[in-house]
């Protein structure tokens, strides 16, 4: 049978199996206190196995604090980078490794912030990235105006070749543009031209462009066509009125007929309190019961049932009450006559 030292030792190997686990994990909390206990399992007797334990507690405590460190260099490195200072980033990040060579978050950082700046990779005496060639394209055909701003200023234009003319039996070399409509209205030998032509009378050029006015119209006229507007716009109003008056004539309501006589309600002239039962005293119970009641001629509340109760005995209480209460009865052409309605019976605690 093993002894108790040595089911001790066995236990121990367990917590120290499972904190260097958690240790390569990176959780370092977690190994800190599975290396804590088994700190504790050890016998004062086991020396050696107390210092083993002690260092790997030590050194857990020091990845832990190296890790936070990594953390926050790794936070502020993107805060430069969010912020447009990339040379500080790769700075930050490089301090980050010296202090973790193995953690991915910050070569991925580093990576990144080369693919935003290749001149970065010079201060680590790293090769820029070489970009990947674009895909070549065509050159787009100048236009005319593009093609007249790169011509350089002081180069001569060629002049046209003279058109010839059809009468030597040849075609015409060059098309003649015809002049614009500009340069003929600006042109004062057009202007000037006879208007009898060949095929007839042309146009004239001015009286296009600016026709004469038309006659105008005279405010005399204006007002009177205002005048005969408002004038049968007021024969319209009349009219409407008239046949308005007429139609109510014809359409009057027969006169109203007389209503009842009004009924009064009836008004109480003595309320007997309600009794408490001992159960609703012994529970502190309040509220209040509604009934239903029906007040005849005499003044009397009769027909009670219970609407809304509290229960304990207080719903009989409260009817019981009711129907000690006294009415001045509903009256209608001055003789009494029944009433219905509803009786609120509270209970209060003295």
């Amino acid at each position: 049978m093993e002894t108790m030292d040595q089911l001790l030792e066995g236990r121990v190997r367990d917590l120290l199996s499972t904190a260097d686990r958690q240790l390569a994990a990176q959780s370092y909390d977690a190994a800190i206190d599975t290396y804590r206990t088994a700190l504790a399992e050890l016998s004062n007797e086991s020396a050696a196995a107390r210092t083993d334990v002690a260092g790997r507690l030590a050194a857990a405590g020091r990845a832990r604090e190296t890790s936070q460190r990594v953390g926050a260099l790794l936070a502020e490195a993107r805060y430069h980078q969010t912020a447009g200072r990339l040379s500080q980033a790769y700075a930050t990040v490089a301090a980050a490794q010296a202090l973790d060579p193995a953690n991915l978050a910050a070569a991925q950082l580093r990576a990144q912030l080369i693919a935003a700046q290749p001149e970065l990779a010079t201060l680590a005496g790293e090769p820029a990235p070489v970009p990947e060639p674009a895909p070549a394209e065509l050159p787009e055909r100048p236009s005319v105006v593009e093609a007249k701003a790169a011509e350089p200023p002081g180069a001569e234009q060629p002049e046209p070749a003279p058109a010839r003319t059809e009468s030597a039996g040849a075609p015409v070399s060059a098309p003649i543009e015809p002049p614009s409509f500009w340069q003929l209205e600006d042109d004062v030998s057009f202007r000037e031209r006879p208007r009898q032509g060949e095929l007839g009378t042309e146009p004239e050029l001015l009286s296009i462009l600016d026709p004469a006015p038309g006659p105008a119209e005279t405010p005399d006229n204006l007002l009177t066509v205002r005048a005969i507007l408002i004038g049968a716009g007021f024969a319209v109003f009349l009219l409407g009125v008239l046949i308005v008056k007429s139609l109510g004539t014809w359409f009057a309501p027969p006169a109203a007929v007389s209503s009842p006589a009004s009924l009064t309600a009836p008004v109480l002239l003595f309320q007997a309190e309600p009794e408490y039962t001992k159960e609703a005293l012994q529970a502190r119970l309040e509220g209040t019961v509604v009934l239903y009641a029906q007040i005849d001629p005499s003044g009397n509340a009769v027909n009670l049932h219970v609407l809304r109760g509290l229960g304990m005995g207080l719903d009989a209480r409260a009817i019981e009450a009711a129907s000690r209460w006294r009415f001045r009865p509903g009256m209608r052409d001055g003789t009494p006559v029944p009433f219905e309605t509803t009786l609120e019976v509270n209970f209060r605690l003295p």
